[in-house]
């Protein structure tokens, strides 16, 4: 009889443990999510990379007359269009 009330118990005490530890680990957790708020602006795309680059087009520029540069209108790397003054030139010497 003692037996079979120890197996009662302990079979009651596993049933009561079993169902704690369910229960408690089975509750759903609240999810977070991290929100932001949409504003228009505008977009950068950037390239970090290394390596050599050589140019698309290659230019020789030169001038009509002979002479000393006397005033450099533009800067190493700049872009320039058709018709732009570049330099001065001193066609006194």
């Amino acid at each position: 009889m003692k037996t079979k009330s120890f197996l009662i118990l302990l079979f009651i005490s596993f049933i009561a443990i079993s169902s704690y530890f369910y229960l408690s680990y089975s509750k759903q957790k609240d999810i977070i999510y991290l929100t932001e708020t949409v504003k228009r602006q505008d977009l950068q795309r950037s390239v970090i990379a290394t390596g050599t680059i050589r140019a698309y087009n290659r230019v020789e520029v030169g001038a009509q007359v002979s002479g000393k540069i006397e005033k450099m209108h533009v800067t190493l790397g700049q872009e320039i269009q058709r018709g732009d003054l570049i330099a001065e030139i001193d066609s006194t010497t």
